[in-house]
């Protein structure tokens, strides 16, 4: 229980911010529908009353979060594969021990 309750508190938390972007959207896109689990959608629900938010508006925060989130990761490295040279990465493979793979990471 006490791991739900601080779920809840990080979710909150975490989504404040992203809600302002379902409360700001300046167009709607057309109705979807989506099948969430029954333990998701009610997490999803409380974590929406906790936030003075519908479940939708409180969706579509998530929905952009992560959007925004692969979009930032995804830039982020794509920048850095254009500077990277493989002579970088040499000197730390280099100081990485020199032990066998663990089971199932080898390459075939």
């Amino acid at each position: 229980m006490k791991a739900n309750a601080w779920l809840l508190g990080a979710g909150v938390a975490f989504l404040a911010a992203s809600t302002a972007f379902a409360r700001q959207s300046d167009r709607l896109s057309e109705h979807i529908s989506v099948q969430l689990p029954n333990s998701v959608k009610s997490a999803a629900a409380e974590l929406a009353k906790l936030d003075n938010v519908s479940l939708n508006q409180f969706i579509a925060a998530a929905v952009g979060e992560k959007v925004r989130t692969l979009r930032t990761a995804s830039e982020f490295l794509k920048g850095r594969a254009e500077i990277s040279k493989p002579k970088d990465l040499t000197k730390y493979l280099r100081g990485a021990p020199k032990v066998a793979p663990v089971d199932g990471d080898k390459l075939k």
